[in-house]
């Protein structure tokens, strides 16, 4: 009987060290950086993150069809989602103003990995 308890304490402790050691994955992040055709970085550019239709994009904060966010002073936009997955990017950015305005774009892809920050730098052109 003593072997037993012996055996079964073992095991229970064994169980909880292995379990304690495991570390869940984070979430995958992004970190998009819009340049320009100088590659100087582009701010107040609208970066929207999108899936094919009718998907839906899962972010940290819900799952929505699209998520545009703009990007700072560096040029860049910080996304955070739930799930590995591969998303697409297109990015605007309008230039100047009255008879001189001008509209930049770009496109890019996201390939989303557990406990990795996936880095896309997009450039614009008119």
């Amino acid at each position: 009987m003593k072997s037993t308890k012996l055996v079964l304490l073992t095991v229970a402790v064994f169980s909880l060290f292995l379990t304690s050691c495991y570390k869940s994955p984070e979430n995958p992040k992004a970190v998009i950086t819009v340049l320009d055709e100088n590659n100087v970085p582009v701010e107040g550019a609208d970066v929207t993150v999108f899936t094919q239709e009718g998907r839906v994009v899962y972010l940290s904060e819900g799952a929505k069809y699209s998520e545009t966010s703009v990007s700072d002073a560096n040029g860049k936009v910080y996304f955070e989602f739930l799930y590995e997955a591969i998303y697409n990017i297109k990015v605007s950015y309008k230039r100047g103003h009255g008879s001189s305005l001008s509209e930049l774009s770009g496109n890019g892809v996201l390939l989303l990995k557990e406990d990795k920050t996936c880095e896309e730098k997009i450039r614009i052109r008119e």
